[in-house]
């Protein structure tokens, strides 16, 4: 596992709250940008702790969130680490190979041939 890279990684942990409306999620990341929709779904764009960050809402809600810093790589090791250090509440489920939280299950990745770019989603409520 990259440890460095885990190291200056983890604060987004403390960021990743799918489900939220984009007034709440701007109280997290500050003021966004709209940018191109993703399949019909609203996506606007952040700037926190040297991320880029883009969210993707459906019906008001956010299902998917990509976090990009084009000076670091992460691997899906990584990602587990990432994404259940304290503070985050997601819970790795190795035989599922997916997280889940509040009973919820999420998808989390790479970005296929972006190794420093990766994503969280909600597919379920993508899918409805």
């Amino acid at each position: 596992m990259n440890v460095e890279v885990v190291k200056n990684l983890e604060d987004v942990s403390q960021f990743v709250c799918l489900g939220k409306t984009a007034n709440e999620v701007a109280q997290r990341y500050g003021l966004g940008t709209v940018t191109k929709p993703r399949d019909g779904m609203e996506q606007r764009e952040y700037g926190k702790n040297g991320y880029t960050i883009h969210v993707v809402f459906k019906n008001g809600r956010s299902v998917w969130e990509f976090f990009k810093r084009e000076d670091k790589d992460v691997t899906e090791d990584d990602i587990v680490k990432i994404l259940t250090a304290a503070g985050g509440g997601f819970i790795w489920e190795d035989q599922a190979k997916c997280f889940f939280r509040d009973g919820k299950r999420f998808q989390a990745q790479i970005e296929p041939g972006h190794p420093d770019f990766f994503f969280i989603k909600n597919s379920d409520a993508i899918a409805h």
